[in-house]
């Protein structure tokens, strides 16, 4: 019957057809049809091969039906079709075919053995043409492929969670079920740790906080949200950044550590805010400064009204005494603002606190242990003497106030390398540091207590017992010596003030400018030089002219430095004598007093010039610290001192 079926058109061909509803079935079927032997020969082609493959059904007719297929699948289609010959059973496959243009095509084959009419087992496949799905697989693969590389790649935390709800539907917790290794990083958690949990469990936090509320709105909303969270970390505090999106019914979280970040931002406020402060501190010292010079001068000029035994004498004396107090806190503003001028030289710091360490034994209390360790030999640092003195000084009372039942104070001076960074993110420039720690077993500090120690006025002792002005003039005095100070405190565990000050490698002498003294001084000051003063404080101005024209000089006054830069020239143009000495305040409107000595110079080039100022900015900036035939008087200052000052500079020989 097979052959004389050889010549017939593809519709005809194949006794195995048993009837016309077959037939008919496998001429208008999209997928392929096909019958097979058992030792894998085509005997039966549907119609659609041409269709879809471009292949004459007629031409496949007793050809293998492995030829055509992909070289790596015809092991195992082969297998499958030798199993279900064996075992009578059906089979299915995934492999690719090769059509008529030679590409390859995916097909999913499904086979079934039955016996023919003549006894012989046959195989009728049933092919689909899954290419395209396939195709979809492949993508969809490679986009997963992708996500997950960029989850990898990802330096932010990236979880998943699965909404979890109650009869009612309302959203009850969420269930993690990814996380990428960053999350394993930033969380240091491990993903077989966390995933399968609840956040319940895994963030109790978030339910405090309303942080779970948020993300609830998330997956019913689908609108995205950004925040913020704070968590502890066996007590040390984390901050966390995160976006929460909507993925299905839950969502998905990028978070990123931002602690390190919230520790500059805040660092950088508290330097900005402290910049402020001293800004503020400097100006009011400098005003107070000019008070306090009036309130000086005109109180010293009353006193030498009164004879020895007046009791209107004691009560002016009371005045100055008062007024020295006021002038010792403005000093310490001026040190917390960095505007005081100090006089730089290289120092050894071990020296210096050796010399300090005998003064400090009087000062703290019997029920104190003083320890002093460090590295012995110079330890060479850049700085003025009598400030850096001060800064031992007042951290070693800040520790003796902390420890009122006793205890151990520990000073201690090494050479250090920092190689940057520092505790919670504290500024630490690399390079060679000689550090000064002083140490104390007190009753330590919080975390809130500890951010504003070094701010002016700030202070936890009660009433009466500090000003608030000793450690925010450390703080003032070590910046501007070009240092910085760290403070590590744990309530009940004492703290540690550690000053870092530059190393120096080489013994030098800095330039200091010639400074002179605020105190009084008994000497003979009485002169007859014509001086030129120029003060923009009016009672300042008269009190100075004053006290000199009483000294016996000849006064030309101005209120500023162009003014005095007419008097000078009017009197060189006059031919009356020359100019002996200029008195000038450094910060005035219109002219310095730096600018107005350069100009007066150019035409009485002998010019002697004293400098008075309420604090040192401007004093030896961009001129340079050091000139010949001048000084430098700090205000406030008394009339004797201004006549001492004035006549040593005349009597100088430079």
């Amino acid at each position: 019957m097979h052959e004389e079926r050889r010549g017939e058109t593809a519709t005809d061909v194949g006794p195995e057809v048993a009837n016309v509803e077959y037939r008919a079935l496998t001429e208008h079927a999209h997928d392929l049809i096909s019958e097979i032997s058992t030792d894998g020969r085509v005997l039966y082609a549907s119609p659609n091969h041409a269709e879809l493959l471009g292949l004459d059904p007629v031409a496949l007719i007793g050809k293998s039906v492995l030829d055509g297929l992909h070289p790596d699948d015809v092991a195992g289609v082969a297998q499958e079709l030798s199993r279900a010959v064996a075992s009578n059973q059906s089979t299915s496959v995934e492999h690719r075919y090769r059509d008529a243009g030679g590409q390859f095509r995916w097909l999913e084959s499904s086979g079934r053995t039955y016996r023919a009419d003549d006894g012989t087992m046959r195989v009728v496949v049933v092919s689909r043409d899954v290419t395209a799905r396939k195709q979809a697989e492949r993508e969809l693969d490679e986009t997963r492929a992708l996500l997950e590389a960029v989850l990898e790649a990802s330096l932010d935390g990236i979880s998943v969670y699965q909404a979890m709800r109650d009869e009612c539907g309302g959203i009850v917790d969420f269930r993690l079920l990814r996380m990428n290794s960053a999350g394993e990083r930033i969380t240091g958690r491990r993903r077989e740790e966390v995933v399968g949990r609840t956040v319940r469990k895994l963030l109790p936090a978030l339910f405090d906080d309303g942080g779970f509320a948020r993300w609830c709105r998330v997956v019913e909303t689908g609108e995205p949200i950004e925040y913020e969270v704070g968590l502890s970390d066996q007590g040390v505090p984390r901050w966390f950044q995160a976006q929460a999106v909507r993925v299905g019914d839950g969502l998905a979280i990028s978070y990123s550590d931002v602690t390190e970040r919230r520790r500059l931002e805040d660092q950088l406020r508290q330097s900005q805010k402290m910049e402020a402060v001293g800004r503020l501190a400097g100006g009011v010292a400098h005003d107070f400064n000019n008070l306090l010079t009036a309130i000086h001068g005109y109180a010293a000029h009353l006193l030498e009204r009164f004879p020895a035994g007046d009791p209107s004498r004691d009560d002016v004396s009371e005045i100055l005494h008062a007024g020295e107090r006021a002038a010792a806190l403005t000093r310490q503003l001026l040190a917390f603002s960095r505007r005081q001028e100090l006089a730089l030289e290289v120092l050894d710091l071990n020296v210096l606190v050796d010399e300090s360490e005998r003064m400090l034994r009087r000062l703290i209390a019997e029920d104190i242990e003083l320890v002093r360790t460090g590295s012995a030999g110079p330890l060479l640092v850049r700085g003025d003497p009598s400030q850096l003195h001060q800064v031992v000084v007042n951290l070693a009372v800040n520790a003796r106030d902390a420890m009122p039942e006793g205890g151990s104070l520990t000073i201690e001076t090494t050479r250090v390398r920092l190689e940057g960074g520092g505790p919670e993110g504290a500024p630490r420039p690399p390079g060679e540091w000689v550090r000064l720690a002083i140490s104390d077993t007190g009753i330590g500090m919080d975390e809130l207590t500890r951010a504003r120690v070094f701010e002016p006025f700030f202070t936890t002792k009660e009433p009466g017992r500090g000003t608030g002005l000793g450690l925010a003039s450390v703080y003032g005095i070590v910046h501007q010596s070009g240092g910085h100070v760290e403070v590590t405190s744990r309530l009940g565990a004492g703290s540690t003030f550690a000053v870092y000050l530059p190393a120096v490698r080489e013994e030098g002498s800095a330039v200091a400018p010639t400074r002179t003294a605020a105190s009084p001084l008994n000497v003979e000051t009485r002169g007859g030089e014509t001086v030129l003063l120029a003060e923009d404080e009016e009672q300042i101005r008269r009190l100075a002219r004053r006290t000199l024209e009483r000294a016996g000089y000849r006064v030309l006054d101005a209120r500023d430095g162009a003014a005095a830069c007419d008097v000078a020239l009017q009197l060189a143009a006059s031919g009356e004598g020359t100019l002996d000495a200029l008195v000038t305040d450094v910060v005035m409107p219109r002219m310095g007093g730096l600018e107005l000595a350069d100009r007066l110079r150019r035409t009485f080039p002998a010019l002697r010039v004293l400098y008075v100022s309420g604090y040192g900015e401007g004093v030896h900036g961009a001129r340079g610290a050091k000139q010949t035939r001048s000084a430098l008087l700090d205000k406030p200052f008394l009339p004797n001192q201004l006549l001492a000052a004035l006549r040593a500079l005349l009597d100088r020989d430079d």
